[in-house]
This record gives structure tokens, sequence and C-alpha cells, in this order.
């Protein structure tokens, strides 16, 4: 069989590495050839991450993906007009048999494989909730049309991203399966020992990863506490500059650090004692698995699909995201109780282990594409 891969970005993080993790983990012995279409982009990470000789031929198609408002979304789905006709072409001269398309940003990548009427695979990442809506209300026909087709088999990261779909679409998904995102060994760290505690962020700087509110928090932690205490904030995105002013405003700058995302992680989880997500939503949280991975506590968003899998207090620490009051009481609870916050790091890292993410993944992936 030959396997199609779409991806909606050429950047190697968050969902683009979950379909890296795919493309590698498949069995050579067990298919064809396998064909990429990757967006034009000056930067090209996601192709370096693959292993060589495991893509048979790259396509770069200029098509983008879509977002939430409606005008926004129809320019975008008439710009990607060509590559999806081009994405057609492909798999009928390729003789493609099934189309694997990651996250539900993927417009051009999804309707090709609609209009191909070949197999599918679709890979959603994202997750509406009750704060965030992921697609325009008007391309819900579209959506809901594409779930339910019997040719294409959805997976989810997590049952409650799984549960804000069918809410968003008003229908009950049937052709489902739910596989957790695999993590990948960071290499490199070695636990925080500097006398000044510091909180971590890693991630897009946008305003759904709810970071003005952080910094806030965070500067109430830095009034309150006679400790010393630090803010890094790991990632690039369209909230920098408000950040940045936001951090001027509430005179803090000398306790905040702000650097931009590169691939050597392992040095912003080396200078971290805890790791704030407090996002308004997080279909996953893969940076919240690369953290208990490494016994590193955690303050995650009650809205993430690891929350269905970590238990508050015990395993981590979870907030309401649209509370204020209550990101900052765990901020600090987290700084001021040591044998808490070292029981939540065991406690969090035997669950990791427990999960196996990497082979179950591996396994999960195999029977979805097979029907196994």
């Amino acid at each position: 069989m030959n396997i199609l891969y779409i991806s909606h970005s050429s950047l190697a993080t968050g969902s683009e590495s979950v379909l890296i993790s795919t493309i590698n983990g498949i069995e050579k012995k067990d298919i064809d050839n396998q064909y990429l279409v990757i967006p034009y982009s000056k930067t090209n990470n996601f192709s370096k991450q693959i292993t060589k000789g495991r893509i048979l031929k790259q396509y770069i198609l200029p098509f983008k993906s879509i977002g939430n408002k409606t005008v926004k979304s129809i320019c975008c789905l008439i710009y990607n007009l060509y590559s999806i006709l081009f994405i057609c072409s492909i798999i009928k001269k390729k003789n493609i048999g099934l189309v694997y398309v990651n996250t539900s940003a993927n417009i051009a990548g999804a309707v090709a494989a609609w209009i191909s009427g070949r197999k599918v695979v679709w890979h959603i990442h994202e997750q509406p909730n009750r704060n965030t809506s992921v697609i325009p209300s008007s391309f819900q026909f579209l959506y809901r049309a594409m779930f339910l087709n019997n040719r294409f088999k959805m997976v989810f990261t997590s049952r409650k991203a799984l549960a804000g779909w069918e809410e968003e679409l008003n229908c009950k998904i049937e052709n489902y399966t739910i596989i957790n995102p695999p993590t990948k060994e960071i290499v490199g760290y070695t636990k925080h020992q500097a006398d000044i505690f510091t909180y971590g962020y890693i991630g897009t700087l946008v305003e759904s990863k709810n970071l003005i509110t952080l910094i806030e928090c965070f500067e109430k932690i830095v009034r309150y506490s006679e400790k010393k205490t630090r803010l890094i904030i790991f990632g690039s995105g369209p909230l920098l500059s408000e950040i940045q002013e936001t951090v001027k405003q509430l005179d803090i700058s000398q306790y905040v650090e702000i650097k931009d995302f590169n691939s050597d992680v392992s040095s912003f989880y080396s200078s971290i004692d805890v790791l704030v997500q407090p996002s308004y939503n997080e279909s996953w949280g893969m940076v919240i698995i690369e953290a208990i991975s490494l016994q590193i506590p955690a303050i995650i968003t009650k809205e993430s699909g690891v929350a269905d899998i970590l238990t508050d207090n015990t395993e981590c620490l979870l907030i309401d995201p649209c509370s204020k009051t209550e990101l900052f009481e765990k901020m600090k609870l987290i700084l001021e109780d040591q044998p808490l916050r070292e029981s939540i790091g065991r406690n969090a890292y035997r669950k990791y282990k427990e999960m196996n993410l990497t082979n179950s993944f591996k396994n999960s992936v195999y029977k979805i594409i097979y029907d196994k």
C-alpha cells in the first residue's frame, strides 16, 4: 500500500512531531511507498526529522491552515484550491491507498483526501471547548460531512477532545480511535539546583495560551514571597510584543526571561523547578508529558487532554484557566510546599512510565492504518 502524508506545517513541533513519529515508526516491510506533502515555508525543519529513505518523494506546495474566523478561512480555502487539485493528482498518479492528514486546521489535505475517494486517517490535535472555537461556525457543515464519512477514520488525542468535537459539530462521531501522542526522550537534562525558584512555560506565544494571566500571577508571587523567584518563557509567536510590554508595565523585567524557541529544550527543562501551562485550551499537552518524564511537577489547565490521565493534587496541580486566583494559589502552593512538589514529580513520573506512550502510539498507529 502507498501512503500519502499531508502536514499542515513544515515545522517540527507539537502535532508535526507526532506525524514525524508516525512516518518514522511504520516498518518499511509493511508498506510499498510513502509520499509527503508539506506547505511552502522559509524554514523546513519537518523534512530534517524524517529518517533517511522513509519518503520516496516530497512535494512542497502553497497552502495554508484555516483559523476560526469565517472570512479568513474562506480566503484560505480559495488560496488552497490549486494545492487541493495538485494533491488529488498525486493521489491518482501514485496510486495512493491511504491519505494521512494531521490537524483539523489542515483544510487543504482534508478536502483533497475527501475528493479523492480513498481511505483517510485524519489525526485531530485540536480541542474545541467553552473557551475556544477551532473552526468557524460556517464551516461546521463541511467538517461534519468529513468527520462522519465512512472512509474517514478519525483520531483524537483524548476523550476530552472527542467530546469537544461532538459538541462543536452537534453530532455523534462513530468511526474514531483515541491515540495518546508519543513523547520524545529529552537528552542532556540535569535537575535544576539553583537557589532561585523558577517557573517555566514552553510553547507558542498566542492568546489561547493564557500567558498574560500567568505573568500577572507571577508578579503577585514576586511581591508576595520572600524567596527568590524567576519565570522563563520559552517560545515564539504573535503575542511576544504584548508579553514584553506587560512585563515592562508590571516592573518585573529582572525576574522574567523570554527566550526564542529552539530544539534544545533540555536547557529549558534544566532551568526550571515547575512547569506552568495555563492554556484556555490544550488538546493534549506534549510539553506536560516531557516535564513529567523528567519528574518536573506541573501546574496544568483542566482543559488539557492530559488532565484525563493525571490526578489532581497527586500527579499534577489542575487549574481553571479562567480563574486568576486559582492559578496564583497553585503557583504559591508549589513554591512553599517542597514535599508536595517532590511527591507530585515522583507520582507523575510513575504514571508516565506506566503509560508507555511511545510503544502504545506505534502499535495504535499500525492498527489504524492496517485495520488490525
